[in-house]
């Protein structure tokens, strides 16, 4: 319904203008009451992600002494903003995808999404398409890379007194709370080719989350959610608030069913991986601690199956690794990552132990004729 509310002021005068617009997933038509000399609103359509609409105006004329309304097209478009006028729009939404630009308000790493692409990926904003939550995760790993802290992006389509970031575990317990002052409404950057969000823009607004209490003490693996509240200007104001949550996994990867078929450096490892997120990359090694080559990154994270945690299986060719290595190695190691970053090893038997001694014993042992001796 479109203007389904008069319009005032702060002094609580203005103007009713009775627009009634049914709207679809896409308008296309209502009609004005605002008199009886005018009809309108034909062709409207929704534009910049569920906020505004635009279109053409029908006017209905009709003379007094006319019994027939008359249609003329109005030369100029119609703009309009759509929803309940009473409610506040005060954040720039990620979910539902009706953000106007950028990526909205979500955990951020520069100017791109936390966390959307492989941690051994390079960065590139044309393969990243939307916010996937599961990927939205953090871990207390010591590694390179490693994903370990989080904060918030957040675009306001409005300015505001301030805000208040509460982070909670899901029990609905407090963690961490932080308050920022005013803030104005987001702007397009030209040089980054995205809004500017409040973390950046605000003076000494700095929210974030490590996976530890603020008594430093090491919180459980789980899911935690960020509200951030704020409030609208004036005599009267109105409240929002959005939330979205990350998940801090701290286990690595479990490893199982290694084994090595073919021959040569034409040999190909195969095995499975079980995790609690998306599997990042893998690699190998001469020695359990020693220098990763041939360390792949997976591009498109597998999805979580019924049971709720990531499935994968692989097969490997193990020539590539093998001229990285160097020589004819017995053995070799396995690396896994998941996408924050923890890291699991397995040993890969490459050839087979040989028989190093063979045990005989003498037994003297008489048989009668005919018995087949044992």
């Amino acid at each position: 319904m479109l203007f389904a509310r008069h319009s005032t002021n702060w002094a609580g005068q203005g103007h009713r203008p009775d627009l009634l617009l049914r709207l679809g997933d896409r308008a296309r038509q209502g009609r004005c009451d605002r008199d009886r000399h005018r009809d309108a609103a034909r062709g409207l359509r929704i534009v910049r992600g569920g906020e505004h609409a635009q279109g053409h105006v029908h006017r209905r004329r009709r003379h007094l002494h006319e019994r027939r309304w008359r249609s003329q097209p109005s030369p100029s478009p119609t703009v309009g903003f759509y929803g309940s006028w009473g409610a506040p729009a005060i954040f720039d939404l990620v979910t539902p995808n009706n953000h106007i630009s950028g990526y909205g308000s979500t955990f951020m790493s520069g100017r791109l999404p936390f966390g959307q692409q492989s941690p051994f990926d390079v960065e590139d904003e044309r393969m990243i398409n939307g916010v996937n939550p599961d990927l939205l995760v953090i871990s207390r790993s010591t590694q390179e890379d490693a994903r370990t802290a989080v904060t918030p992006g957040t675009v306001l389509l409005r300015s505001v007194p301030s805000l208040t970031y509460t982070f909670r575990n899901e029990a609905g317990e407090t963690i961490r709370s932080f308050t920022c002052g005013r803030a104005d409404r987001s702007i397009y950057d030209v040089h980054t080719r995205s809004p500017r969000t409040v973390e950046d823009s605000a003076p000494g607004c700095d929210p974030w989350f490590n996976g530890y209490a603020p008594d430093g003490t090491e919180l459980p693996d789980g899911r935690y959610t960020l509200t951030i509240d704020a409030s609208t200007y004036g005599p009267s104001p109105a409240t929002q608030a959005i939330s979205y949550s990350v998940i801090l996994d701290t286990q690595a990867p479990v490893i199982s069913n290694v084994t090595v078929s073919g021959e040569g450096k034409d040999r190909v490892l195969s095995f499975d991986v079980i995790d609690s997120s998306a599997i990042a990359g893998i690699g190998f090694s001469a020695t359990d601690d020693g220098k990763v080559v041939e360390r792949g990154a997976e591009v498109y994270p597998t999805g979580r199956s019924e049971d709720g945690l990531v499935h994968i299986h692989f097969d490997v060719p193990l020539k590539d690794a093998l001229t990285s290595i160097g020589g004819d190695p017995s053995t070799i190691y396995l690396h896994v990552w998941d996408w924050p970053v923890n890291g699991a090893t397995a040993p890969v038997a490459l050839t087979a132990i040989p028989m190093t001694s063979l045990a005989l014993s003498r037994e003297v042992r008489h048989a009668r004729r005919g018995e087949t001796p044992r």
